[in-house]
């Protein structure tokens, strides 16, 4: 039994979601055929019905015949492009490569996740539960961790010898901010200066600028009197905190 000797598959990565995963190039021997859109090579399924068909016609495809096929993997079936029939000759016989499996590398999105010895890259059925993981574990293989795949290929799917992570096709959700930390006020015995609009206004002893209680009793009023102080007027003051109140000694009306 001739099969194919290397099977790489490139995943084209997208934001949104498309039924072809992925471009497919392989080499061997037709079998199973059926008919110009369903046939085997290397126990992977080809549709070449609107494949260009390269020294040879569409007459040659048939069980034995040796084909190179080029094409997009849709849903696990190589949608062939290009077909190349390859052709052996009595003073130059093709020596055929090693029987049952062939070499398979790809990179692309995990998908239909199950377990370790059954998910998907590019639509194609994957073990790795005997895989040597790289910048990763086992357990970091789920549905859309985006993974270069390397193992052999045979004809029930891949048995990754190599599982490498690369990054994430999707952004993780970032986390929403941290709501603000209320302005701490300064340390007692501090100067303190703030202009900012009256708020709890009870007396001119007892109101508030930023959260910040202030008396006012013994100010010097500037552009204004103790009169004008009122809620919603904005103003300057100037004094010390001390125990968590601003003696004010000066408050100046901004108007």
């Amino acid at each position: 039994k001739f099969v194919a000797t290397l099977v790489h598959i490139e995943d084209a990565l997208s934001s949104s979601s498309t039924s072809a995963l992925g471009q497919a190039e392989i080499k061997g021997v037709i079998s199973a055929f059926v008919s110009l859109s369903n046939f085997l090579v290397v126990g992977q399924k080809v549709d070449a019905s609107s494949a260009l068909i390269e020294d040879g016609t569409v007459a040659s495809l048939i069980n034995g015949a040796t084909v190179e096929v080029k094409g997009s993997v849709v849903a696990g079936v190589i949608r062939a492009t290009r077909v190349e029939l390859k052709r052996t000759t009595a003073s130059s016989p093709q020596t055929p490569p090693p029987s049952g499996s062939a070499s398979f590398e790809a990179t692309g999105s995990v998908s239909s996740y199950v377990s370790l010895s059954s998910f998907k890259v590019s639509g194609v059925t994957i073990d790795a539960s005997a895989a040597i993981f790289k910048d990763g574990t086992g357990a970091d293989v789920q549905t859309g961790a985006t993974v270069e795949v390397k193992g052999t290929l045979t004809a029930g799917g891949v048995k990754a010898t190599s599982i490498e992570f690369k990054a994430r096709a999707v952004a993780a959700t970032p986390s929403p901010p941290a709501p603000p930390s209320p302005p701490s006020p300064p340390s007692a015995g501090t100067e303190f200066e703030v202009t900012a609009t009256i708020g709890s206004f009870i007396s001119v002893s007892s109101f508030q600028l930023s959260g910040t209680r202030i008396d006012a009793s013994s100010a010097t009023f500037e552009r204004g009197t103790a009169a004008d102080l009122r809620n919603g007027v904005l103003i300057e003051v100037k004094g010390l905190l001390a125990n968590g109140i601003v003696k004010a000694d000066r408050v100046r009306f901004q108007r």
